[in-house]
């Protein structure tokens, strides 16, 4: 039995329909969407030594300019990688004001 879903999974993964999925937009969008507020978690280990202050609240505006746009037609799943990243973006620039004890 597990035998023959093995079987079945690596004959789909070789057949063409498997290929033009792994080449449309409906298998890279998410990727692409989501890599950058993993990246961003990755990033909230660092040491505050290596975080750039410049790019970090250069990025921060960005996003926080791009999350307050109202898009009609974005999907739940847009808004909420949208407002992940956000939020994962604005960890390194606290990290960065706890480090040089600034406030603002």
């Amino acid at each position: 039995m597990a035998g023959l879903l093995v079987r079945k999974g690596i004959n789909y993964v070789k057949s063409k329909e498997f290929r033009d999925y792994l080449m449309s937009t409906h298998f890279w969008g998410p990727v692409a969407n989501w890599g950058l507020p993993i990246a961003a978690m990755n990033d909230m280990k660092k040491s505050p030594e290596i975080i750039s202050g410049r790019m970090t609240f250069g990025l921060k505006r960005r996003k926080s300019k791009l999350a307050s746009c109202r898009i009609k037609d974005l999907p739940t799943k847009g808004h909420l990688c949208r407002n992940t990243d956000l939020t994962v973006t604005a960890q390194p620039q606290d990290t960065l004001l706890n480090k040089d004890h600034l406030i603002f």
